[in-house]
């Protein structure tokens, strides 16, 4: 529309992050797999499969070609790829995901993009979800 205000790039709530146990950088690129107990912030090019038990928080720059398994999964960048949460999965309002959800709770801001599909489930309780 004439006029209308283009989303900024939102960074993820600090509050929402806590403790993080492994980044990816703005000016890194990394290609491969990557496992982990905790929780991962992605603000770079991440090539691969990421696999967790913790959260993903995935920055406004960030670009992802891979499918995401985690806790709950927090996208503010691009995601090629199918993302499986036990959780929820919140699109920001610059947000682009081209794949499949499988999620408990799915969240869309205004603006984010969102092509494919998705299956809700009743979500595994965790510490960011409502009572």
């Amino acid at each position: 529309m004439l006029g209308a205000k283009k989303p900024k790039v939102t960074e993820v709530d600090p509050e929402k992050i806590g403790k993080v146990d492994a980044v990816i950088g703005q000016e890194s690129t990394f290609t491969g797999n990557l496992e982990s107990m905790g929780t991962l912030r992605v603000d770079g090019h991440f090539k691969g499969d990421i696999k967790t038990k913790g959260d993903v928080f995935i920055g406004g720059k960030a670009v992802i070609e891979g499918n995401i398994q985690a806790r709950n999964v927090f996208l503010g960048g691009q995601v090629q790829g199918d993302i499986k949460a036990e959780g929820r999965v919140e699109l920001n309002a610059v947000a682009k995901l081209h794949g499949t959800l499988e999620v408990g709770y799915l969240i869309i801001e205004e603006g984010a993009i969102f092509k494919g599909s998705c299956t809700t489930h009743r979500a595994a309780k965790t510490e960011t979800q409502p009572a």
